[in-house]
């Protein structure tokens, strides 16, 4: 019902109505935890303001607004810290709060904050964690970074953290002490926070354009609430989309996060990550020299059977020269006699023959079968000291030249010799009476006996015989021209 103003009617001035509800809250001191979504927060000289929102189907149901002292900030910190939590209000996460009412005369109504509950923030981090690893699990996505392969001997390495943090100098200093050729390739970037997400991702757009071997994501230890801002979908849709394999190392010493779950391999600790890059390496070089040494002991083993193999066969050449020398020796002395035995027959027979011609022939017909005889025996001697000299020639050369024995040119040494043998045998023979007698020739003997070589050592009735080649006649000297 309306009530007229009239000149009796009391009218309150605002500071009256406001001070009246300030009694009226100051009553409710009791404390009441409140659970909602925050809309808005900021810290200003320590304070915190903000504004707590209620929603339902997305329309906004309930507001209003919070503050908390710096002192109570403190506090929750702390408590915060002991469960490795960090307190940040942000907007749209939720929280559960130990409020009272608050009524300032100027400020109006408000909740003001004296604590938080660790635990509701915590089951909100990994709510939504689970959620999302839920999803991507959904997609398959965990496995498409994790088909790549990574390069027996990653040399470009891609790094995303914050420059001069723990994770950076952990890493380059073990790579560093590694003692291989890296080449690092840093991607400064946000690993905590609400800009941490679109900086990671702005880090791996970078890499990418460089081609690195292998990208490594690192951040040292943390609270999980700090930990919490790389669990965003932004960062694990962008490792599952890159190109390149990714390996993380969050500093999650307990469970695991996001980027984990969809990278292509994760470790504990940056220190860890650094040392499997140096493992790999350091695997691969005692690889290397095993099987250097593998190779050299194969090679040592080869060579050592070979120069056996080579000795076994300079010994066996060798041998089967000398074994060929003599060989060849002897059968060059056996030519040789064989030779010495053909002349000496050939001598005989020749000798045999001059010898019946001078039977035949008379005196000087054995003069000079005698002179043919001594010359015969003179070449038998000198024939037989050529051969002698020559065989031992030819065995001084085959002693000193064993090696380079050439046999056939021996025995062509061997065959003109025997030739000139032969010729000289042939002219021998062709110094035989009886040959110029079978040619027609006749031999007339005077009456004294002696070889008529001479018409003047004839006279008209001399009787005479002639002596052909078949026999002779006798005959008498009947007229003389000379």
């Amino acid at each position: 019902m309306h009530t007229p103003l009239t000149p009796d009617t009391h009218v309150r001035t605002l500071s009256e109505v406001t001070r009246g509800l300030e009694q009226v809250f100051a009553k409710y001191t009791s404390t009441f935890w409140v659970q909602a979504e925050v809309g808005s927060a900021a810290e200003r000289g320590g304070h915190m303001y903000g504004t707590l929102v209620e929603m339902q189907g997305g329309k906004q149901i309930a507001k209003m607004d919070f503050t908390i002292w710096n002192s109570d900030i403190r506090g929750i910190r702390a408590r915060f810290a002991s469960a490795d939590l960090q307190f940040t209000l942000t907007a749209g996460i939720k929280a559960c709060l130990l409020c009272r009412l608050s009524f300032h005369p100027v400020f109006g109504l408000k909740l003001q904050v004296v604590d938080a509950d660790p635990r509701f923030a915590l089951g909100e981090l990994e709510q939504r964690k689970r959620e999302l690893i839920a999803r991507l699990l959904a997609e398959g996505a965990e496995a498409r970074n994790k088909a790549l392969s990574v390069p027996l001997l990653p040399l470009r390495i891609g790094l995303i953290t914050s420059r001069d943090s723990a994770a950076y100098h952990d890493i380059l200093k073990t790579l560093r002490d590694g003692g291989f050729g890296y080449r690092v390739l840093l991607a400064d970037a946000l690993m905590q926070g609400e800009q941490a997400p679109a900086s990671v991702s702005a880090a791996f757009t970078a890499l990418e354009r460089l081609a690195p071997d292998l990208i490594v994501l690192a951040r040292g230890g943390g609270n999980r609430t700090e930990l919490a801002s790389l669990d965003s979908e932004q960062i694990a849709r962008r490792i599952v989309a890159c190109p390149f394999p990714v390996w993380t190392a969050i500093g999650h010493e307990i469970d695991s996060g996001v980027p984990d779950v969809v990278s292509h391999r994760s470790f504990k600790t940056p220190t860890a990550l650094a040392e499997e890059i140096v493992a790999r390496f350091r695997r691969e070089s005692d690889r290397a020299a095993a099987a250097a040494d593998l190779l050299r002991r194969e090679w040592q083993h080869r060579f050592e059977r070979e120069e056996t193999h080579a000795r076994d066969n300079l010994t066996g050449i060798r041998q089967g020269t000398r074994k060929l020398a003599e060989q060849r020796r002897a059968e060059l002395l056996a030519s040789a006699e064989t030779l010495h035995v053909y002349v000496e027959r050939r001598l005989s027979a020749q000798l045999r023959a001059l010898h019946v011609a001078t039977q035949r022939a008379g005196g000087d017909t054995r003069r000079h079968t005698a002179l043919a005889a001594a010359g015969i025996e003179r070449l038998r001697t000198a024939l037989h000291i050529a051969a002698a000299g020559a065989l031992r020639a030819e065995h001084e050369r085959g002693r000193t030249r064993r090696q380079r024995l050439d046999m056939t040119r021996v025995l062509q040494r061997l065959t003109a010799q025997r030739e000139r043998c032969d010729d000289r045998l042939r002219l021998v023979a062709a110094q035989d009476p009886h040959n110029a007698l079978r040619r027609g020739y006749a031999i007339v003997h005077a009456p004294s006996g002696a070889i008529a070589t001479a018409a003047a050592a004839l006279q008209p009735a001399d009787a005479v015989r002639i002596e052909f080649h078949d026999g002779s006649v006798s005959a008498t000297i009947t007229d003389k021209d000379a």
